[in-house]
């Protein structure tokens, strides 16, 4: 070991300066990182749909069982070795599972700059051994790392590590998706359809209209498919886009309230704080 080490030693160079050396660059700086596994398709539905729009990044790898991702009504889907990268305040849901029991691993941290990583948004990620040699790394690290400073150290550097490596992989690569058949999935009908018709405050019997089904059969389907009630889907729809817009939009509560098919900012008050515990003023004085 030693004898590697002396002739690696034998090839450096004097610095030309001795008090400027490699300095860590803060934009690449992965931070606040959590760990966690999803093993029931139930589990990993209803968490994603349950937890409300926020500014952290979701990486994820799929681990067994094959699945389709929706991000902001695109499909994409995912298969073992592979993954996704989903930005802060992307609306994404799972379904079309092939198995009940699955093992999908997800890291969530926070990054200085979102505009860095916006080249591998909605790219399906091949991960490379490498790659999956790091996420080994995170799993082990993660259950000690506030244990020590230097537990942390390990699991921020692999890490940031395998966020870098990603960048530099994927970034010039294409969006690469793949519909699960010919046609569009229903959830895919039916986000196109609130995209281009919420603001009029369309329901579930004008979404039933739209595709031609009684508001019976597209509520059954709905659920029997993706493992969630249409209503509680397009309310998590709503509070996602209302907190996008609440966060990253300097748009009054009022034309907000519009956007997503109130008929009035006090409706739309109600409807938050009775999702959130805080009104759509407090809740973006609080998430500047």
């Amino acid at each position: 070991m030693l004898s590697t080490l002396i002739d690696l030693s034998k090839l450096l160079k004097d610095p030309s300066d001795y008090f400027q050396g490699t300095q860590y660059p803060d934009d690449y700086r992965v931070d606040n990182v959590l760990i966690y596994h999803r093993s029931t398709v139930d589990e990993l539905q209803q968490r994603a749909l349950v937890n409300l729009s926020h500014h952290r990044f979701v990486l994820f790898i799929n681990l067994k069982t094959n699945g389709t991702i929706n991000i902001d009504s695109q499909e994409t889907v995912i298969k073992a070795g592979q993954g996704m990268l989903v930005m802060p305040y992307q609306f994404h849901s799972f379904y079309d599972l092939q198995d009940e029991r699955i093992d999908w691993l997800f890291m969530t941290f926070e990054y200085p700059s979102d505009s860095r990583l916006s080249p591998i948004k909605n790219i399906r990620l091949d991960y490379t051994s490498e790659q999956i040699e790091l996420w080994e790394q995170l799993t082990q690290h993660f259950p000690n790392s506030k244990e020590s400073a230097y537990n942390k150290l390990k699991l921020l550097g692999a890490s940031t590590l395998l966020i870098e490596s990603i960048h530099d992989s994927f970034s010039n690569q294409t969006t690469d998706t793949q519909s699960r058949t010919g046609k569009s999935s229903l959830i895919s009908q039916v986000n196109k359809i609130l995209a281009e018709e919420m603001e009029d405050g369309i329901g579930i019997n004008d979404i039933a209209d739209f595709l031609g089904k009684s508001e019976r059969l597209l509520r059954l389907r709905f659920k029997e498919e993706y493992g969630i009630s249409l209503g509680v889907y397009i309310k998590r729809l709503k509070l996602n886009k209302a907190i996008k817009l609440l966060t990253q939009s300097q748009l009054s509560v009022a034309k907000i309230a519009s956007e997503i098919g109130f008929h009035s900012p006090e409706s739309f008050s109600r409807f938050f704080k009775s999702n959130t515990n805080e009104s759509p003023k407090r809740y973006r004085m609080e998430n500047p």
